[in-house]
C-alpha cells in the first residue's frame, strides 16, 4: 500500500504558519528578559519639592588644635619691651632670697625702648591654671634681663603662657650721676668721685652682668656715705657671684 504525498501548498502553509508561531514566541520571551550582563533601567523619579526635600546630615565640626592668646616671642607696653622666652632653670633665685630653685619659672626681657625701665611688674598665666609673679628693676635701653618668679614657683614642660599683664614706669634717661666712675672686677666695684665737690650719701644700684644680660630681675642697692672729691670706695656685690657687678643707677 503506497502512502498518500500531501499537496506541496499545504506542507507549505503549514511551515509558515510554525514560524510564525517561533518568532512570536522569541519575541515575548525576549521582552520580559533583560539582556546579559545590563542592568534593567529604572523608572525616572519624580521631582520633589524643596519642602518635601529631606534635611542633609550636619558634618562633624573638627576641632582645631587648641591655641593660645599668647605667642612668644610677645610684645608689651606698645612694644617697648618683649617677652624673649619662658624657661625653667635649677639655679638658686636671685629675686626670692637665693631660695634653691628646681625647674624654676624664668623669664627673658628686653628693654627695646629708648628710655630707662624704673620699674616692671608681670603677672602671667599659664594653660595648667598657675600664676606666676615677676619683678624687673633698673633695666637701661637696649639690655636683657633673666628675671626668676618672686615666689620660687617651678614650671612644668608643657605649660604655656595664656595671659600676661603688665605694669611699667620708665625714665626719660638713666640715672648716672656725672663724674662718679665705676670699675668692676668680678664681685668688686671701685667708685670713684670725681666730681670736684664731697658727696654726703651715694646711692648705687646694681646688677649681675652674666654673658651681656643681667642676671635676676631685682636690682640690688648699695649706699657710700661721705666719699670725698677724688677719693675712691669700695663695694662688695655679694650677689654678683655669677658675673660681674654693673652700676645701673648712681644718685
Amino acid at each position: 500500500m503506497r502512502a498518500k504525498k500531501r499537496k506541496p501548498q499545504k506542507l507549505g502553509l503549514a511551515l509558515l504558519v510554525l514560524l510564525c508561531v517561533l518568532m512570536l514566541l522569541l519575541l515575548s520571551w525576549g521582552g520580559s528578559s533583560a539582556s546579559p550582563g545590563k542592568t534593567p533601567a529604572e523608572a525616572s523619579p519624580e521631582p520633589v519639592s524643596a519642602e518635601e526635600t529631606p534635611p542633609l546630615p550636619t558634618p562633624a565640626v573638627q576641632q582645631d588644635e587648641p591655641r593660645f592668646n599668647v605667642e612668644l616671642p610677645y610684645d608689651l607696653e606698645g612694644g617697648e619691651l618683649r617677652i624673649i622666652s619662658l624657661f625653667q632653670t635649677d639655679a638658686l633665685n636671685p629675686d626670692c632670697d637665693n631660695a634653691e630653685g628646681s625647674d624654676l619659672a624664668s623669664v627673658e626681657l628686653v628693654n627695646l625702648s629708648d628710655s630707662y625701665l624704673e620699674e616692671a611688674r608681670l603677672t602671667i598665666l599659664l594653660t595648667d591654671g598657675t600664676t606666676l609673679e615677676f619683678l624687673v628693676q633698673d633695666l637701661p635701653a637696649g639690655m636683657t634681663v633673666w628675671a626668676f618668679e618672686t615666689g620660687n614657683q617651678s614650671i612644668s614642660d608643657d605649660a604655656k603662657c595664656e595671659k600676661v599683664d603688665c605694669t611699667a614706669q620708665f625714665l626719660d634717661a638713666q640715672p648716672l650721676m656725672s663724674g662718679i666712675s665705676t670699675e668692676a672686677n668680678d664681685a668688686n666695684l671701685t667708685v670713684t668721685n670725681q666730681t670736684g665737690a664731697d658727696i654726703a650719701v651715694l646711692t648705687l644700684r646694681i646688677h649681675c652682668l652674666f654673658e651681656n644680660v643681667y642676671f635676676g630681675g631685682k636690682s640690688v642697692e648699695y649706699t657710700i656715705d661721705n666719699l670725698a672729691n677724688g677719693a675712691a670706695a669700695e663695694i662688695y656685690a655679694a650677689e654678683c657671684y655669677m658675673g660681674t657687678a654693673q652700676a645701673v643707677s648712681i644718685r
